[in-house]
Order: structure tokens, then C-alpha cells, then sequence
């Protein structure tokens, strides 16, 4: 009876060790993965927003799927980079400005 008690205290052990231990291998790879959640969040989200537009320009395009995700891509791409090219364009003119004068 001793000894029964006293092996089932060793496998609860061994198994309350072997949670802990599996615990924390899930927070170190969750702690990992932490920088990555809101640039893949953002693109779900806008997958999301962009797939009815990518339907629309698929039936334009004849079924073309590749052509049509490349032109949303560069869309977007042009989009985003629209803004910095102005920011450049006013922050060097305004540093040139100062520069000369």
C-alpha cells in the first residue's frame, strides 16, 4: 500500500513536471512569435478588405489570378510609398532651404 501511495506521488510529479516544461516551451516560442502578430494581423485584415476588389479585377482580367494580384500588389505598394516620397520631397526641400539661406 506504502508503496503504491508512493508511486502514484512520483507520477503526479513527474507529470505536473512535464506541464511545467511544456508551459514554458509554449510561452518561449508564443514570446517568439509576439513581433510577428500585429504585421500578420494587418494582413489578414487587409486580405480581407482587398478580396472583393481582387474578384472584381480577376473578372476583368478574364480569370488571370497572378496578373490580378500583381496589380493590387503595385496598388498598394504605389499607395504606400506615395506618402513618403512627400514627406522627402517637403523635409529636404525645407532642409535645402535652410541650408542655403
Amino acid at each position: 500500500m506504502k508503496n503504491s501511495n508512493l508511486n502514484n506521488r512520483k507520477e503526479l510529479f513527474e507529470t505536473i513536471l512535464q506541464f511545467f516544461f511544456i508551459f514554458l516551451i509554449v510561452g518561449f516560442c508564443f514570446k517568439l512569435l509576439l513581433p510577428f502578430l500585429m504585421p500578420t494581423l494587418w494582413a489578414v485584415i487587409l486580405a480581407i478588405a482587398f478580396y472583393p476588389f481582387f474578384n472584381f479585377l480577376q473578372r476583368i482580367l478574364k480569370g488571370r489570378k497572378t496578373l490580378a494580384a500583381v496589380l493590387i500588389t503595385i496598388a498598394i505598394i504605389g499607395l504606400m510609398l506615395l506618402p513618403v516620397i512627400y514627406f522627402l520631397n517637403a523635409a529636404t526641400s525645407n532642409f535645402l532651404g535652410w541650408l542655403y539661406t
